[in-house]
């Protein structure tokens, strides 16, 4: 009995709302309440005292240094990103991180259960990775799925855009240009999205923007408010949004207009218009889980759908006329106006 006493005294329970849903997390010892009130700090999550029953949510439990569980043989197992693995029966599956677990849909458990690996306890951009996959993984039990994207808002027309692409694509780039000639920005790198009402919103994750030295170099705009400071792991540098740009910041859009984006060689930029058959093919392919889970698969195939039913959507192939001269603003608007 005083062994149960003492865990329930380690653990403390984090209530957190994200795109109008809310996310319950039971840290069960010091070094994951911390851990997780480190990560979500930098994210835009806000916290509760309590959670709210009338809203949708999801729960993950998460330690720290605990025996980490062994994989149930069988069902199927694949590579992600991170240099992790994921093993998946159907119904539940587990996750290889950096030396740590997250399992999902374990029976009687939470949404997501988390082992931390204790090695790994110092080493702040894993265990950030680790957190990202947990987070992700419950936001999907609640019609909340992860798209790598950076959002802004056109001005004249109040319409969301979404930029969507792999890292290196342009997608910072293009969100610093355009928030620094007015558009309001939401987030330049990764937005949840879910279903509101009959549409389908977007809404940011991370609170930083992080542009690479190029982006810097070819931009008056941050060299005269900011420095250029590389991170130690990544040839980027970061910085708050609502430090540096005068444009409003948004809470949430709703899309209207997709470009997918990637940087090019050429002197010019081209543009070409996408079918909806072309649109959800490439949202598939940016949200691998919408095909991993199969859990929530219906539920994230539903809502890339409902995106390209409500967006029109483009190719978009960054030359350096774009990148390096701020006509962005002019040209992405008119395919947001036509």
């Amino acid at each position: 009995m005083d062994a149960v006493l003492e865990a329930t005294q380690r653990s403390r329970q984090l209530v957190y709302h994200v795109g109008e849903r809310s996310i319950t997390i039971t840290a069960l010892d010091q070094s994951s309440a911390k851990l997780i009130e480190s990560v979500f700090a930098e994210w835009y999550l806000t916290p509760q005292t309590e959670n709210v029953s009338s809203v949708p949510g999801c729960t993950i439990k998460i330690r720290t240094g605990e025996a980490i569980p062994s994989i149930p043989e069988g069902g199927d197992r694949f590579e992600i990103s991170d240099n992790g693995v994921c093993h998946s029966n159907g119904l539940t599956s587990h996750l290889e991180i950096y030396g740590s677990l997250v399992a999902l849909g374990l029976p009687g458990g939470a949404d997501v259960e988390v082992w931390i690996n204790r090695a790994g306890e110092k080493d702040f951009p894993k265990l950030i990775r680790v957190i990202s996959y947990a987070f992700s993984s419950a936001l999907r039990r609640c019609g909340l799925f992860e798209l790598h994207s950076a959002a802004v808002v056109e001005p004249l027309s109040s319409k969301g855009v979404l930029i969507v692409g792999p890292s290196g694509s342009g997608k910072s780039t293009l969100a610093t240009q355009l928030a620094s000639v007015g558009w309001s920005y939401l987030s330049d790198d990764v937005m949840v999205l879910g279903y509101r009402n009959d549409d389908v919103a977007a809404w940011p994750v991370r609170r930083c923007f992080a542009v690479t030295e190029q982006t810097f170099s070819d931009s008056q705009f941050l060299q005269a408010r900011l420095s250029f400071v590389p991170l130690a792991t990544e040839a980027k540098t970061r910085f708050y949004p609502h430090d540096v740009f005068t444009s409003e910041f948004k809470e949430s859009c709703t899309p209207r207009t997709l470009f997918f984006s990637q940087i090019t060689n050429n002197e010019q930029t081209a543009i070409s218009k996408l079918s909806p058959a072309e649109m959800i093919s490439r949202l598939i392919r940016m949200s691998p889980w919408s095909c991993y889970e199969k859990t929530t698969a219906r539920e994230h195939l539903s809502a890339l759908a409902g995106l390209v039913r409500q967006c029109k959507g483009f190719d978009l192939f960054a030359g350096r006329d774009l990148l390096a001269t701020g006509k962005s603003s002019s040209l992405l608007a008119s395919y947001v106006h036509d």
